[in-house]
């Protein structure tokens, strides 16, 4: 209808802007750059530079995108909600490409500035409100909650972005969960205001937080905040009925904090890739590895000297899945030198969504 009505009044700037708005939400970033192009410049518009630069960044052209990122930045101001997600995109276009602590400190330096100015805004509300602790009702925040939720959402786009381009470069380890773990802590389930993270994107931020937790030793996995994080994800989705979200933390807690949590899927079917690495500095001779068979089931495996052993296997759980046992591998290992140890190793899967 919009295509029409422009068509028949193609200088009307508030049709034109609703017109290159929805066509930006139908991935038509190059006609909706066109259109926007008769929309003048002022007050009344100057959050289209913000959707011109996300046109241009969908586009792949970062150069053309962080220049409209810095004109919306001059545009607006910190009070107004667009300014944050012109801020969080502009460091992505700007340092992602680029060497990748950098990106991280651009990153933690951000999500710093954004704790910061969401204390500054309620402590404000403490001054309004006499008497008020640290709880405030909706109405207490309603004139501060569309920024409280841009800055928010732009550090989880920021801090998921991070996490997955460490572990897509090898590093899945602490810093990439630490990115997951506190990008989880601003956002614990799909949106669509600033920034939109359907359901699918949402999944895929949990997929990198496993794959974190699976690079991260034992020791560092911090299992008191997965635990935490796990709690509030599942309360919130199960209230907004997201249940293959509601799937998926129970998976993960499962599989990194306790087997007997796990209950059959309500929705959809997941696939968890299982690892399992077994070495010796003198050299293998024989593996016996003893896991439930859902897992790698019992195995004899003879060597040559090899100073390694990889298994892997893609296990897929669906409704009908059941975990009757708990999801620990033992291995009993033989070296070329005639020595003998044994060990047990946790299983710890990369979660994700199968379509």
């Amino acid at each position: 209808m919009f295509n029409r009505v422009y068509e028949w009044k193609p200088d009307y700037p508030t049709l034109a802007a609703h017109y290159g708005d929805c066509l930006y939400r139908l991935e038509k970033y190059e006609k909706a750059v066109v259109i926007w192009e008769s929309v003048p410049r002022g007050e009344k518009y100057k959050h289209l530079d913000l959707l011109r630069g996300s046109c241009y960044a969908n586009l792949q052209k970062f150069t053309k995108a962080s220049k409209y990122y810095k004109k919306a930045l001059k545009a607006l101001n910190k009070t107004d909600w667009a300014y944050w997600t012109a801020r969080a995109f502009l460091i992505w276009t700007e340092h992602n490409m680029g060497e990748i602590d950098r990106f991280a400190d651009s990153v933690f330096e951000f999500c710093e500035v954004v704790d910061n100015e969401k204390l500054n805004i309620l402590n404000v509300k403490r001054e309004i409100i006499p008497g008020t602790k640290d709880d405030f009702t909706p109405k207490d925040l309603e004139p501060s909650a569309r920024i409280i939720s841009s800055l928010d959402h732009s550090a989880f786009f920021l801090l998921d972005k991070l996490s997955k381009r460490l572990c897509r470069e090898g590093q899945c380890g602490k810093k990439a969960l630490e990115a997951s773990y506190r990008a989880a802590k601003y956002v614990k389930g799909p949106f669509s205001f600033s920034i939109i993270i359907d359901e699918d994107k949402y999944l895929g931020f949990l997929t990198a937080l496993t794959g974190a937790l699976q690079g991260t030793a034992t020791e560092h996995r911090d299992l008191g905040t997965l635990d935490s994080i796990l709690r509030e994800v599942d309360e919130h989705n199960r209230s907004n009925k997201n249940f293959r979200i509601v799937d998926m933390a129970m998976l993960i807690r499962t599989f990194y904090l306790d087997w007997e949590q796990f209950r059959p899927l309500k929705k959809g079917r997941f696939r968890l890739q299982l690892y399992c690495t077994v070495g010796d500095k003198e050299g293998l001779r024989q593996i016996v590895l003893s896991s439930p068979k859902y897992l790698f089931g019992q195995q004899v495996v003879v060597l040559n000297g090899e100073k390694e052993r990889k298994f892997e296997k893609a296990l897929d759980v669906d409704p009908n899945t059941s975990v009757s046992e708990p999801p620990i591998i033992r291995v009993k290992v033989k070296d070329t030198q005639g020595g003998t140890s044994e060990l047990t190793i946790p299983c710890s899967p990369i979660i994700s969504v199968m379509n």
